[in-house]
């Protein structure tokens, strides 16, 4: 019998740099910042092309810092390097929450207003909403991003609408052939028939 290695679970590094497939003949790249935060670069690689140093991938501009679910940086995106953490972009942002009851939002932070004070929605422009995505979502934003197109959970916590719009009509609404949930959509088929 032939026994498979055994997998390695990497560990939370803060200043640990990721390298993310999206799937799509294309990878995108991250730091690990303080538990959970995780700060996604503005910089893909396209198959083929040479693996940016740890330098080109920190001097890149950062698109976005988000909480992360364990299992992007710990068991799906590979580790590249690790580099010490610049206290800038460690830094812990201020997020938006959305009270559903209520319908109001609130600033949660280390600035003004203090924790939990209701402001009106104009004043969440350009805050990340307070909440941990999983791999895949981020690997989605990530192709969005690198497509130049909207990202649909960004859009759904942003603007609240009263019926969210269905994913795939979403994206085709931007011209994407959002395929690979076809294959979701015939699977749970399949399980409510049976």
């Amino acid at each position: 019998m032939i026994k498979e290695p055994k997998k390695l679970r990497q560990r939370w590094v803060a200043g640990g740099i990721h390298e993310i497939d999206l799937l799509e003949g294309v990878y995108g790249y991250c730091q690990v910042l303080e538990d959970p935060q995780v700060a996604f670069y503005h910089l893909f690689r396209k198959e083929g092309e040479p693996q940016p140093s740890l330098d080109e991938i920190t001097q890149a501009p950062v698109s976005f810092k988000i909480s992360v679910y364990g299992e992007g940086p710990f068991n799906r995106w590979p580790r590249l390097g690790k580099v010490p953490l610049d206290a800038e972009i460690n830094k812990y942002e201020d997020h938006f929450r959305y009270n559903a009851t209520t319908q109001e939002y609130s600033i949660i932070g280390h600035g003004y207003p203090p924790n939990g004070t209701t402001v009106p929605k104009e004043r969440i422009k350009g805050l990340e909403c307070q909440a941990v995505w999983q791999a895949v979502n981020v690997e989605q934003r990530l192709r969005d991003l690198h497509a130049g197109r909207l990202n649909y959970i960004v859009e759904m916590f942003r603007l609240r609408p009263k019926k969210e719009p269905f994913i795939k009509d979403f994206y085709a609404d931007q011209g994407y052939d959002f395929h690979w949930i076809d294959h979701l959509l015939n699977k749970r088929d399949c399980s409510d028939k049976s």
